[in-house]
């Protein structure tokens, strides 16, 4: 596609209104120190490998740290990651030496990228990203208008609460989130013309660990009892008593997850 048709496609998605908060590095950090804790990388990502294989052109949206678009590129392959977040952003700039891969980091938000600012890329990928779920129609163009042959999204699909990492490990009178999958969301809000070519969904589990009883204690109460709820503060702190596991020094939290890949081929 032509610079000028870029910016023409470019003109016509509204993106006043779709800009999504961005974790702080607090929470960026928790999540790094849980995903690499967990199955994710080695269930979802062995997944899309085999049925796309190795790519060695990628744009990354939502990058994090990479953790599956490292399981699906070449070395020396050429990887754009976008990640807004400055705590994730730094982790890739400062891994970029390291790595076999030719790595560009743009901290940025999606919706602040021009035609300028990216070129086209043969795949492109949004693993676990906000644009998805909540600008999809929006999100859907914008990720189209820079890939040239094959387009990625890993949304959240288990049945459970979506919300924070952890939510799923409480009982949902404690987590109080939503439950549901995302995808039947996702796919009905997409025109017929735009529907993923396929779908399939893996199965992986969240796994965080604490230092002392007390520190899960805090994270949970913090996250999942705003208000300071004398009853509900008791109720978690209970709930912890009887779920968290216990492996030497360490206390463990996990949640059950499931994530639906969405595949599109433009060639």
């Amino acid at each position: 596609m032509s610079n000028q048709n870029q910016r023409a496609v470019a003109a016509t998605i509204d993106l006043s209104n779709s800009e999504s908060p961005i974790w702080d590095d607090h929470q960026a950090a928790f999540y790094l120190k849980g995903i690499e804790q967990s199955d994710y990388a080695e269930k979802v990502g062995a997944s899309l490998l085999e049925v796309i294989g190795t790519q060695t052109n990628l744009l990354d949206i939502g990058a994090g740290v990479g953790t599956v678009s490292r399981r699906i590129i070449a070395d020396n392959a050429l990887w754009t990651a976008i990640e807004p977040n400055h705590f994730l952003a730094s982790y890739l700039t400062s891994h970029a030496a390291k790595w076999s891969y030719q790595l560009s980091v743009m901290q940025s938000s999606w919706q602040r990228l021009t035609a300028n600012e990216i070129k086209p890329h043969k795949t492109s990928l949004a693993a676990n990203t906000s644009g998805p779920v909540y600008d999809t129609k929006s999100f859907w163009h914008w990720q189209r208008n820079y890939t040239k042959d094959l387009m990625i999204w890993i949304v959240p699909a288990q049945d459970g609460p979506r919300g924070k990492c952890l939510s799923g490990f409480l009982s949902p009178e404690l987590h109080g989130e939503a439950v549901g999958s995302s995808l039947e969301t996702i796919v009905d809000e997409l025109d017929e013309s735009m529907q993923p070519h396929q779908i399939l969904t893996v199965d992986w589990t969240f796994r965080q660990d604490f230092s002392t009883h007390e520190e899960a204690d805090q994270y949970f109460q913090h996250n999942f009892n705003a208000t300071a709820d004398p009853e509900k503060a008791q109720a978690i702190a209970n709930y912890l008593t009887l779920h968290l596991q216990q492996e030497g020094e360490q206390f463990f939290a996990s949640a059950a997850k499931k994530s639906a890949v969405l595949i599109w081929k433009f060639n």
